[in-house]
């Protein structure tokens, strides 16, 4: 099979939601669709369930780091030339992966993006979706120079798909949820945040996937009025440490100052990653309690 497009699956302690993620990933109408499940060292009976789907998955079983790290892992043994990481509690419509390479192939894009459904931890829908409003669209790199990476909505992280060319230049991310003993520093806001830096951002208007509410994940934390782009942030300067060990090229020198230090948001939760945006790494996190 020649693979056009990868799946990143990445889990930790989700056993209860991991077989809908991996059913719904496999389900996908692009022909050429691999999927990778990244677990990052789960305790709850994911690592059976991986295995339980034997060739028709690429697993990676590592020891936990966080969700920046099960990134990098799923990366490194990906191949498909447009990526899409996927949370495992959320889920992805059928068509989502063919929708995604369209638009990052004839648009030349870097990045691809569509709205996400809200459902309950059963699955039950709910009325609302992530991002409200429409998503943006096109050329934003002068918007963002000028106003920061805040001033266009993006969905949480099941809501995108990236070129792979735009990830080899970003990554590996730097792994700092161990250090700072969060389970989550929101890699896919950075990954957000950067994009419009390299190309442009294509919109999918169709809703392609679910975000699942349950009260262990960052929106739930939130009241809706509190998360409809994601959570806010402090405006300031780009975190230079970051910048130093992620970014190459053009990019580096162009963005340095227009991206949001941020406070870190929700505390790592047991029952999953949890997290906030930690992307400033020079900012002081507080330590979690446990």
């Amino acid at each position: 099979m020649t693979v056009r497009a990868s799946i990143v699956i990445d889990n930790y302690n989700y056993a209860r939601f991991l077989r809908a993620a991996i059913d719904g990933a496999l389900a996908q109408t692009l022909e050429g669709t691999e999927v990778v499940v990244v677990d990052d060292g789960s305790t709850d009976g994911s690592q059976e369930i991986i295995a339980g789907y034997g060739g028709r998955v690429r697993s990676v079983i590592k020891e936990n780091g966080g969700q920046t790290s099960a990134f990098n892992a799923g990366l490194s043994v990906a191949s498909g030339s447009v990526v899409c990481f996927l949370d495992s509690d959320d889920l992805l419509a059928p068509r989502a992966m063919e929708a995604a390479v369209d638009a990052i192939h004839t648009r030349r894009a870097v990045k691809a993006h569509w709205p996400l459904r809200t459902i309950e931890a059963d699955g039950t829908p709910i009325d609302e979706l992530l991002p409200r409003g429409q998503l943006a669209d096109g050329d934003l790199r002068d918007e963002v120079l000028a106003h920061g990476p805040e001033s266009y909505p993006t969905p949480p992280t099941s809501g995108n798909a990236w070129s792979r060319e735009f990830l080899d230049e970003v990554m590996p991310l730097p792994e700092i949820e161990v250090r700072h003993e969060v389970g989550s520093a929101s890699a896919d806001a950075y990954l957000s945040d950067v994009a419009p830096l390299f190309g442009p951002v294509a919109r999918i208007d169709d809703e392609l996937g679910c975000y699942r509410l349950h009260g262990d994940n960052d929106y739930s934390s939130l009241g809706f009025e509190e998360c409809p782009t994601r959570v806010r942030c402090r405006p300031g300067g780009l975190a230079d440490r970051v910048v130093a060990t992620s970014i190459r090229g053009r990019a580096r020198g162009a963005a340095r100052g227009t991206a949001p230090r941020c406070r870190p948001g929700a505390r790592r939760r047991p029952g999953g990653w949890g997290g906030g945006r930690a992307w400033a790494a020079h900012t002081p996190l507080p330590r979690t309690r446990r």
